[in-house]
């Protein structure tokens, strides 16, 4: 189904705004680097820290916070308010466990929290699509919740508003296969040696 020059007007204005707020959030991406090299130190990395730190206090710091707040799966609670539905309640905490384990969320939450110590920590869930196989690396089967975490590096969102509130776009890029993009008739096949 094609797009009308309208709407594909309005892709082209989105793009750039993206693209704009990409290199004004570019200062943020460099500070946050320079905090990872102190994390990371002197001895694991070439490009770490330049001087010796005694005590490595950021990543003390992180391992304790990350072994109080994401150390195990959080687990659900469902109280019905009504006393006939005790069943489907233990039924519907048991699911909800088991998920839990399932979609391994705490560690999508260590990742999130090491992410927010550094600037920013984001989340993404939904339910699996059909026909959507993979995201990120990560494996989705049809129609079960999962949680993701989204990378600073690639998150973008719209820096003029005020508020989180009042943003009119959160994005993080994707890689995806051309046969998702083609049928919305934005991208077209690439053609190489003149054909």
């Amino acid at each position: 189904m094609p797009l009308f020059a309208s709407e594909i007007n309005r892709f082209v204005l989105l793009e750039k705004k993206i693209r704009h707020d990409r290199r004004r959030m570019r200062v943020y991406r460099e500070r946050r680097v320079l905090g990872i090299k102190e994390f990371v130190g002197s001895r694991y990395s070439e490009d770490g820290t330049k001087g010796k730190r005694p005590i490595p206090l950021i990543s003390k710091a992180i391992k304790i916070l990350s072994r109080v707040i994401a150390s195990e799966n959080p687990r659900a609670l469902v109280v019905p308010r009504h006393p006939t539905l005790k069943g489907g309640a233990k039924l519907l905490e048991l699911g909800m466990n088991r998920l839990v384990d399932e979609i391994n969320l705490n560690k999508t939450a260590r990742a999130f929290l090491i992410d927010a110590f550094f600037g920013m920590g984001m989340m993404k869930g939904g339910l699996g699509e059909p026909g959507q196989k993979e995201m990120s690396g990560f494996l989705h089967q049809m129609g079960q919740p999962f949680a993701d975490l989204v990378h600073f590096d690639d998150f973008t969102f719209d820096m003029d508003a005020r508020d989180w509130e009042n943003i009119r776009y959160a994005s993080n890029r994707e890689i995806l296969s051309l046969k998702f993009t083609s049928p919305i008739g934005l991208l077209r096949r690439p053609t190489f040696g003149g054909r």
